[in-house]
């Protein structure tokens, strides 16, 4: 194996997760895709010429949209691995999608260009001290009343912090569906989350796990769809190191407003617990300049 081939080994591990694992919240449902859809639709009204449109990172559901809806595409990352392996993932392969390698702080871009930006969880992947730069730079690239439509990762403002084990106890005793791992993680990353760093430790998570470990990768609960649950965190985010930064939904709305104009906060119906929707909601912003 060369050292090129090394190095894409774990993103195109990562891609064949996403594809057999990854499901909502953690990944855009077809009700959010249905909702980036009816806003991009908007965000186009009266346009005349071929719509322009950048998504941050290689979400392949995003990319799709774009492509169906006859925009002129562009994908931006640092990663290039990372996005030439989430391009296996598209249905609607596009010839003329315009990928840049870059950093999304300090990029190539054209100022005033796009029509819509698009993300999907993009803005807790990046550092506090940081996401300042990253808003300026959403607003330097969008055209005036450009639309950045985007989910974010936010603690509901009434959020209660719940014990480990009663949260399991309570995914114990309802139906099982396969979006039941990834809405408990997001459920568990909400108690993981420390509000003086804004930050949730997934390692945090990680160590609550530890009481029902029986091997490296292995738990087990006496619940089976608890201990199937358990199973499928691991396999989504091992070794369970990652972190993301994310804020109280009025404190992220105070983060917003110097930026942008609000124009819809929607929150989607993929989970049994509305807490869990309510953790990732989509965000229409629109820039005014």
């Amino acid at each position: 194996m060369t050292g090129k081939e090394q190095f894409n080994q774990p993103w195109k591990a990562f891609a064949k997760r996403w594809e057999k694992y990854y499901t909502p919240p953690g990944r855009p449902s077809k009700q959010a895709i249905n909702v980036y859809r009816k806003y991009a639709k908007e965000a186009l009204k009266g346009l005349r010429r071929k719509p322009r449109g950048l998504i941050f990172g290689a979400t392949p559901e995003l990319r799709d949209l774009l492509t169906e809806m006859k925009f002129e595409v562009t994908i931006i990352d640092i990663n290039m691995e990372m996005i030439l392996a989430m391009s296996e993932l598209t249905k609607k392969k596009n010839p003329e999608e315009i990928i840049i390698k870059s950093n999304w702080l300090a990029s190539p871009l054209a100022s005033n260009y796009y029509d819509v930006v698009l993300g999907d969880l993009v803005l807790s992947n990046i550092i506090p001290e940081r996401q300042a730069k990253f808003l300026n730079e959403i607003i330097r690239i969008l055209k005036s009343k450009g639309y950045w439509i985007t989910r974010f990762e936010v603690v509901p403002n009434d959020w209660p912090f719940d014990d480990f084990n009663n949260l399991l106890n309570k995914f114990s005793k309802i139906p099982w569906h396969k979006n039941r791992p990834m809405e408990l993680l997001f459920l568990l990353l909400n108690n993981a989350w420390n509000p003086k760093t804004n930050i949730g430790y997934l390692r945090r998570v990680k160590s609550w796990m530890e009481k029902y470990k029986v091997k490296e990768g292995k738990y087990k609960h006496p619940n089976e769809k608890v201990t199937k649950c358990l199973n499928l965190i691991w396999e989504m985010w091992k070794p369970m190191e990652k972190q993301w930064v994310f804020r109280r939904e009025k404190d992220t709305v105070k983060q917003l407003l110097p930026y942008f104009k609000i124009i819809k906060k929607i929150v989607l119906n993929d989970c049994y617990y509305r807490q869990a929707d309510e953790s990732a909601p989509i965000w229409v912003c629109q820039v005014e300049k």
